[in-house]
């Protein structure tokens, strides 16, 4: 029944030491100050004090039975330390992984390029990442989630939210060359390292980036090898999500050219391998499963179920019986006092 018992505030634990001095050396006499020796006490309740008018010497008082008064005060202690157990973990839908997602996705030039076909329909680069990011947002069982434009220059397009919604409408709004033509991956990966890394500590949460991306006109003074080296020194792990077909199709005019790139997949594996997660390639839109798989068997998945559970208060159990014990004394002493005064 008590398994799992701990204290809230455990620290008040050490004022027992109080209650069992009184009971090991206060056993033949404790000293009332002076004020509550002179004072005449009417009321059978008073005789707290160890005063009980005239005939005090007689009537026996909490003060002078410091079993009882040990007790009393050892319940008292016991109450305020919030002794409780764990409950019933909640169910999963309302048990959210310790997880904040940082998603990164590349708006360059390349986006627009249409190497998918979803349902007979041809669609970009763009509107793929698009439809993909959708699904995550809701399905996905973290905590919160972040959107960040892999451009020259990067920006914030959303700080982390526990509001899908909000997600979503953000998600919807991503276009092709929103952060430029090109993009500074080196850059980007700075910009999540000093945006979040403040906000992420006070959750305790694990700590996740996903790069949307199709390698494409990777500029910048800074190599992304390095900038991702100090996000993984701050906690963070980078999974990498490559958009694009690798295939060059027959129409193309060679690699390197504006009218087709593949998708560079190399460098996106490259990038996850430094990064300590995982590459995926999204060649369909069955990849959603793949990726809510990778993020669910995410480092922060084995705390979850004790993290959330219900906790059962049992701090009025102690209170109580010193409740009793004190009403107890109370009465037993009401009917002392009413003796000695029907035999006078």
């Amino acid at each position: 029944m008590l398994d799992g018992l701990y204290f809230q505030q455990p620290y008040w634990l050490l004022s027992l030491l109080f209650p069992l001095w009184l009971y090991f050396f206060g056993r033949n006499t404790l000293i009332v100050p002076a004020f509550f020796q002179a004072a005449h006490i009417r009321y059978p309740a008073l005789g707290l004090l160890g005063q009980g008018g005239s005939d005090s010497g007689t009537h026996t008082s909490l003060i002078r039975r410091p079993v009882l008064l040990s007790l009393f005060l050892a319940l008292l202690i016991v109450s305020l330390a919030q002794p409780v157990i764990p409950g019933q973990a909640l169910p999963t839908s309302q048990k959210p992984q310790a997880l904040d997602l940082v998603l990164v996705v590349n708006t360059g030039v390349s986006m627009v390029l249409r190497d998918y076909v979803i349902e007979g329909e041809q669609i970009d680069r763009m509107q793929m990442a698009r439809r993909l990011l959708i699904q995550l947002v809701d399905n996905f069982k973290g905590d919160r989630l972040a959107l960040v434009i892999l451009g020259r220059p990067p920006s914030l397009w959303l700080p982390l939210t526990t509001d899908r919604r909000v997600m979503k409408d953000a998600v919807s709004r991503l276009k092709t060359t929103l952060g430029g033509r090109s993009s500074d991956l080196g850059e980007t990966l700075t910009l999540v390292n000093e945006q979040f890394p403040a906000a992420l500590q006070k959750s305790g949460n694990q700590r996740m980036v996903l790069l949307v991306n199709d390698g494409y006109a990777q500029l910048g003074a800074m190599a992304p090898e390095v900038a991702l080296q100090k996000l993984r020194e701050n906690g963070f792990k980078l999974h990498t999500l490559a958009i694009g077909s690798n295939r060059t199709p027959e129409f193309s005019l060679g690699k390197g050219t504006l009218i087709y790139q593949p998708a560079d997949l190399q460098l996106m594996n490259h990038l996850a391998t430094l990064g300590g997660g995982e590459m995926l390639h999204a060649k369909d839109l069955s990849i959603i499963g793949s990726m809510l798989n990778m993020l669910d068997h995410s480092d922060s998945a084995v705390s979850v179920a004790d993290e959330y559970r219900l906790i059962i208060s049992l701090y009025h159990y102690p209170l109580t019986l010193a409740l009793i014990l004190l009403l107890y004394h109370l009465l037993s002493g009401s009917a002392s006092t009413r003796t000695l005064s029907g035999e006078r």
